[in-house]
């Protein structure tokens, strides 16, 4: 069987939209109007004509960003990510781009493993948090601080502001255009 690269298109919306959810995120899937803005910085791949592969990658600055790399689960370990990933650093480096990266779940292991054989690297972790508004505006004018907090104090600080915890820890990875060649 044969992976087939292509660009997306708006009318691809139907088919993002699975991709979108693979991510499991609380964020609500972008609507048509987002899909048909964003869609000319993606792709999808396919074999046998179906879509088992999607990625979103655009130019920040001089860097490039891939926002999205999603695998059909009954697709995985035949090179569809990869394919996914080259098609991005391609589309990357004919925008100019010498330098691009990623955020990962640290518990995603299959994708970590994926990046690593591309030749990335972690360049720092980071924390996602997420506070509900409701805490925001319950604090008084003036009160709020921004500060950092290593990660053994995760439970102190959603604590002390009434939240519960809905992401996970990501990896930032950072790559140069000598990798994924």
């Amino acid at each position: 069987m044969t992976l087939v690269v292509r660009q997306a298109m708006p009318e691809d919306h139907a088919l993002f939209v699975p991709f979108f959810l693979s991510f499991e995120m609380p964020d609500p899937v972008p609507d048509l109007e987002w899909w048909t803005r964003y869609s000319r910085n993606a792709c999808f791949v396919e074999e046998d004509g179906r879509a088992v592969g999607y990625g979103l990658a655009y130019k920040l600055a001089e860097s490039g960003y891939v926002m999205h790399c999603a695998v059909d689960a009954s697709a995985r370990n035949r090179g569809v990510g990869r394919a996914v990933m080259l098609a991005l650093a391609g589309r990357l480096r004919e925008q100019g781009c010498t330098l691009w990266g990623l955020n990962v779940k640290d518990d995603n292991a299959p994708a970590l493993a994926l990046y690593r054989r591309l030749g990335m690297e972690v360049a720092h972790g980071t924390a996602i948090l997420s506070v509900p508004w409701s805490s925001v505006d319950a604090m008084p004018p003036g009160a709020g601080t921004v500060e950092s907090f290593d990660r053994g104090e995760d439970r102190r600080v959603e604590d002390s502001l009434a939240i519960e915890r809905v992401g996970s820890r990501c990896s930032v990875i950072w790559w140069s255009a000598s990798c994924c060649a």
